[in-house]
């Protein structure tokens, strides 16, 4: 996993950025406190679809916990999700593979990139 977070309110903005560069089948626990999701963005260069999983929960394991969301991003494409006003959450986990079902815990077979941003 390649990650980053920068986190723009050290710099006077309420809006903070998580970038991950290589998304898997490995759970990542981008929060463990309350945050708004604003924005998220998907890179899929795998070579086949996957699905980007999400659940309020910052002890979620992939294959295991049912994911709240769920956004489906065929190969080759790059898929943008605004959320107006932000979506609450508690926490938040994710992770990506290649199967629809929640127990998917197939790999994606290339690179996927994700990037979230909060408040």
């Amino acid at each position: 996993m390649a990650t980053k977070f920068l986190n723009a309110n050290a710099s006077g903005s309420e809006y903070s950025v998580w970038v991950d560069t290589a998304g898997s089948n490995t759970s990542v626990m981008m929060s463990n406190v309350a945050i708004s999701l604003r924005y998220l963005e998907l890179n899929n260069d795998s070579g086949g679809t996957v699905y980007y999983k999400a659940a309020e929960n910052a002890d979620s394991v992939c294959g295991t916990t049912a994911p709240e969301y769920v956004v489906r991003v065929p190969n080759g494409t790059l898929t943008r999700i605004v959320i107006p006003g932000g979506q609450a959450m508690t926490a938040y986990s994710y992770w990506v593979v290649q199967g629809s079902a929640d127990n998917n815990t197939s790999a994606p077979g290339g690179a996927v990139t994700v990037k979230v941003i909060f408040a």
